[in-house]
């Protein structure tokens, strides 16, 4: 149950509090269904945090930006409109923020799947620290906003049981335009974050997804389906995506 709640003025301000242990408002989705975690919170309303900026090459979303506004936003790539309309409904959209969203997701998500593939950073503490990495991390700081480069292509394909359900298995393939590297994340095999490969040869990627998969396959969950059919459908989806580049 919350107790105490406050309204930082200034990012300093706000990195005290959670130094201190206080937790982070945001949309207060994830509070609201686990109040008996939260006593003390604070509200990032007054830092300026939602917004949603292309400079350049580089597409920068406030960490406060609620989806909504992400969708609404003329910067925001046409398939991740499509992914945030397709897994978040109208009222949470309009509740939730990015930030929120991306650490609250778990393996199932296309949403932190995607933002994973484009290799997003994280701001915080005047540091740039990729999603994936901050996630495993365990990290409590305060994040200011996430920054995507743009100078890539990216491409996903996805199995549910009906188009608006959630994703059984889906596959997301980057192409680097600078280095022609790729990174391709696989959800819904795993219960926390999506798994990631990087800097992946395109003409190789086929033959090594066996091995990859292998690797892998103590963090693979076969909660929904077996792990022979998870490897048959990603082969045919990462064939598929490839076909596209």
């Amino acid at each position: 149950m919350i107790t105490d709640y406050k309204r930082p003025k200034s990012l300093q301000e706000a990195h005290s509090y959670i130094n201190d242990g206080w937790k982070v408002l945001g949309g207060g989705g994830y509070i609201s269904k686990h109040q008996v975690d939260f006593q003390k919170v604070i509200d990032l309303q007054d830092l300026g945090l939602s917004f949603c900026k292309k400079e350049k090459d580089q597409l920068r979303y406030g960490a406060m930006t609620i989806l909504q506004e992400m969708v609404e936003c003329s910067f925001t790539p046409l398939e991740l409109t499509e992914i945030i309309k397709k897994e978040k409904s109208f009222n949470i959209r309009n509740a939730a923020s990015l930030a929120g969203t991306l650490l609250c997701a778990d393996g199932r998500s296309d949403i932190l799947a995607w933002f994973m593939c484009t290799g997003a950073k994280f701001l915080v503490n005047e540091e740039m620290i990729a999603i994936i990495d901050y996630l495993k991390s365990g990290k409590k700081a305060l994040i200011e906003e996430i920054q995507i480069d743009l100078q890539q292509t990216i491409k996903y394909e996805r199995i549910s049981r009906t188009p608006d359900d959630f994703t059984i298995v889906g596959v997301f393939l980057s192409k680097n335009l600078t280095n022609n590297k790729m990174t391709m994340v696989i959800n819904g095999l795993t219960e926390k974050t999506p798994l990631i490969f990087k800097d992946l040869d395109q003409s190789n990627i086929l033959t090594d997804l066996s091995d990859l998969l292998k690797i892998s396959r103590s963090q693979i969950s076969t909660k929904w389906s077996s792990f022979e059919y998870q490897n048959k459908v990603i082969n045919e989806l990462v064939s598929r995506l490839l076909r596209q580049f």
